[in-house]
């Protein structure tokens, strides 16, 4: 069993969201179609005892965004598919440098995909439940922006 994948933003494809989830993959597409997105890469953990070698992997492979303050946001099965889960599951910043800073955003972010909330949310919407067994994220370059907005159109 593949125990995590790391997968940059540049070699997404649509296919990826099956693993991924849309968020990551639809962010990835953007940013390959030339729009400004935050660099970044996606992340599955299915493994935990794995977690230290995914950080240590990210490290070497995407020091662009991992030197420094960072940003991990949910990417769960069917979020920004068929639903949107706006604001149902978290995002944590974490520094970078630190190995625990990522573990603690994981297990975080990971919490909030089996969170009470997130049940409500799909069991309202009549969705499976999208609490994953595994971790499905997007890591990105924390930003400082002077203004912020989201573009949704469905």
């Amino acid at each position: 069993m593949e125990k995590f994948s790391l997968k940059a933003f540049s070699s997404a494809t649509q296919e990826d969201s099956i693993k991924f989830g849309w968020k990551a993959v639809r962010q990835a597409l953007l940013s390959k179609a030339g729009f400004r997105v935050p660099e970044g890469f996606l992340l599955c953990v299915k493994d935990w005892n794995s977690i230290g070698e995914a950080y240590t992997q990210a490290m070497a492979q995407f020091p662009e965004v991992m030197h420094g303050s960072a940003i991990m946001r949910s990417s769960a099965a069917g979020e920004d598919g068929t639903l949107t889960y706006a604001g149902v599951f978290d995002s944590e910043v974490f520094d970078g440098r630190l190995p625990e800073s990522f573990e603690r955003a994981a297990k975080k972010l990971l919490a909030s995909y089996a969170s009470e909330i997130a049940r409500l949310y799909a069991e309202r919407n009549a969705a499976a439940s999208e609490a994953n067994l595994h971790l499905t994220a997007l890591v990105q370059r924390m930003l400082q922006p002077s203004c912020s907005g989201v573009a949704y159109s469905h």
